[in-house]
C-alpha cells in the first residue's frame, strides 16, 4: 500500500525516486520550481495521535504532534520552509507521514529525516533530495578579434549538476581550450570556457549534463582574415610571417611549420632540422628562422629560391602553449610579368639563386608547350627540328652569363603572337627547376599621343571641322 501511494505521489509531482540499499536514503530528483513529495510511511498503524518530525541538516522542516503541526502552532520550523510544507491529514490513519514541499529551490537539496521519536524503538527514515537545474543556453561572444585569430568565450550560469563545456568547429571537431573557470552560488554552478581560433568558421559551445541527459549549445560565426603572400616570380626568397600577439619569448618553446601536413621546419628549444629525418625533402637546406626575433615571439621563417611547388597552404603551430595556437598562411605564386612594346626586343629573365655554372647543363624555354629555345651544353636551335617556327632566327641567349647561372633570352621584334606564358626549365637538375614568365604588350606612347589628339578633335562622337 505504501509503495503504491509513493508511486502515485511521484506521478503527481513529476519527481523521480531511487530506492537505495537497506539503511541507505531514498534518492528523489526534482526540477527547480516544481513541488515534491517526500515519502514517509510507518506500516499501516494510525499515527493521528502520534508525533513525527521532519528535519534537514538538523533544522526543522515540519513537526506534527497529536494533531498540532508547524502550520498552526509556533514551532522552531526553519525560516526556509515556512509556508511551503504541508502534510496529508487523511493519510495519517494508514501510517503515512509524507509531506509536500512547494516551489522547490536549489537550496532545498540535501538529506532529510522523518522521525517518530516516541515509538519504542524510535523510527527514522532518510530521504536524499536532489534539485536539478538544467543548464541554460550558453552565452558566447568574441572577447578579442585580432588580425589572424580571435579569442572566444562561452559562459553558462546557474546550473546543477555541474555541466561540462567544450568548443567545436563547424565540422564537429573538439577544440583545445583554456582550463574552465568555475564558481558556485548556492549549489549552482557558473562555468566560463575560452579558446582561440585561427580560421573563418561557425563555432559551437556545447554544455552537457550527463546525469540528467541534458545538452544545449549556442553558435557564433567568426571571420578570420587569411594571410596571403603574393610572389612576383620564381627564384626569389620569401618570408612566411608568424608571431604571437603577446610577444612572449619563445626561445625555449616549440613551434612547427607544415605544408599540407608535411613537416618543413621544426624548432624545439633550438632548430632541429639538421638532424631531423622527418623534414620534407622539398625544404631541406632551404628554410631558416630568425634567431634574434624569438625573444619577441616571432617564429617567422624564410624559404630560399622560391619554386612553383612551394605554393599552397602553410601552418605555423605552437603545440605546447595553453591553449595551443595555430596560424594559417597561403602562399601564391604569380609569374614574372614582362611588358614590351610591339616591334621592340623582349628580354625574358631566368636565373638560378645558387648562381652555379650551367655552361655544361641543359635548359629549355617554352611557350604554351612549344619550344622557344633549347640549350644542351651549347645552343642547339640552329639544327633543332623541334623549335617552333614562330621563333626561328629570332631568339638569342647570353653565353657570358651562363657561368653565374643566368639563362635569360631575348626575342627580337616583339609581335602580338608572342604574348603569353613562357617557362624556363632545368630538367636535369636535382630537383628539376622551372620558372614562369608572362609576356604582355606595353602601351606605345605614340599610340597614346594619337589617341589624345583624336579625343581633342571630337565632340560627342562627331569630328570637328578643322578648316582643311
Amino acid at each position: 500500500m505504501e509503495l503504491l501511494l509513493l508511486v502515485f505521489f511521484c506521478l503527481l509531482t513529476g519527481s523521480e525516486v531511487t530506492f537505495g540499499a537497506e539503511n541507505e536514503p531514498e534518492v528523489i530528483t526534482v526540477d527547480e520550481g516544481s513541488d515534491v513529495i517526500l515519502p514517509c510511511s510507518f506500516n499501516t498503524t494510525d499515527i493521528t495521535n502520534k508525533k513525527f518530525e521532519w528535519k534537514k541538516d538538523g533544522r526543522q522542516v515540519f513537526l506534527y504532534d497529536e494533531g498540532y503541526h508547524s502550520n498552526i502552532v509556533n514551532t522552531v520550523q526553519d525560516q526556509q520552509f515556512k509556508g511551503r510544507v504541508e502534510h496529508f491529514p487523511d493519510k495519517l490513519k494508514s501510517g503515512n507521514a509524507s509531506i509536500i514541499i512547494s516551489n522547490i529551490k536549489v537550496t532545498d537539496s540535501g538529506e532529510y529525516t522523518c522521525e517518530f521519536p516516541n515509538l519504542q524503538p524510535s523510527q527514522i527514515f532518510y530521504i536524499q533530495l536532489r534539485v536539478l537545474v538544467e543548464a541554460p543556453q550558453p552565452s558566447v561572444k568574441i572577447l578579442d578579434q585580432r588580425k589572424f585569430s580571435a579569442e572566444l568565450q562561452c559562459e553558462v550560469r546557474g546550473a546543477f549538476p555541474k555541466p561540462e563545456l567544450h568548443w567545436e568547429d563547424g565540422a564537429g571537431n573538439k577544440l583545445l581550450a583554456r582550463d574552465p573557470q568555475e564558481s558556485e552560488r548556492g549549489r549552482l554552478y557558473d562555468i566560463i570556457l575560452q579558446t582561440i581560433v585561427t580560421k573563418t568558421d561557425i563555432y559551437h559551445c556545447v554544455a552537457t549534463q550527463e546525469e540528467i541527459n541534458h545538452q544545449t549549445h549556442d553558435d557564433i560565426y567568426v571571420h578570420i582574415t587569411e594571410k596571403t603572400i603574393i610572389i612576383m616570380g620564381e627564384g626569389g626568397d620569401v618570408i612566411l610571417p608568424c608571431s604571437l600577439n603577446t610577444k612572449e619569448d619563445i626561445t625555449n618553446n616549440k613551434f612547427v611549420w607544415k605544408k599540407g601536413g608535411c613537416l618543413m621546419f621544426l624548432y624545439d628549444k633550438g632548430p632541429v632540422n639538421d638532424n631531423n629525418q622527418t623534414q620534407d625533402q622539398q625544404f631541406k637546406g632551404r628554410v631558416s628562422h630568425f634567431r634574434d626575433e624569438l625573444k619577441s615571439g616571432n617564429a617567422s621563417i624564410i624559404i630560399r629560391d622560391m619554386k612553383k611547388a612551394d605554393t599552397g597552404n602553410y601552418t605555423c603551430e605552437f603545440p605546447d602553449l595553453q591553449p595551443s595556437q595555430i596560424f594559417h598562411i597561403k602562399l601564391v605564386l604569380e609569374p614574372t610579368i614582362i611588358r614590351v612594346e610591339e616591334g621592340r626586343d623582349a628580354t625574358l629573365p631566368c636565373s638560378l639563386s645558387s648562381r652555379q655554372d650551367i655552361t655544361s647543363e641543359k635548359f629549355e624555354w617554352k611557350k604554351d608547350g612549344r619550344q622557344v629555345f633549347l640549350y644542351d651544353n651549347g645552343p642547339v636551335n640552329d639544327n633543332s627540328q623541334t623549335q617552333d617556327k614562330q621563333f626561328k632566327g629570332r631568339v638569342k641567349h647570353f653565353p657570358d652569363e651562363l657561368k653565374s647561372g643566368k639563362t635569360s633570352i631575348t626575342i627580337r621584334d616583339m609581335k602580338k603572337a608572342d604574348t603569353g606564358n613562357y617557362t624556363c626549365e632545368f630538367p636535369d637538375l636535382q630537383p628539376s627547376q622551372i620558372f614562369h614568365i608572362k609576356l604582355v604588350f606595353a602601351p606605345n606612347p605614340r599610340d597614346d599621343e594619337t589617341a589624345g589628339l583624336l579625343a581633342n578633335e571630337t565632340d560627342g562622337g562627331a569630328v570637328k571641322d578643322s578648316g582643311v
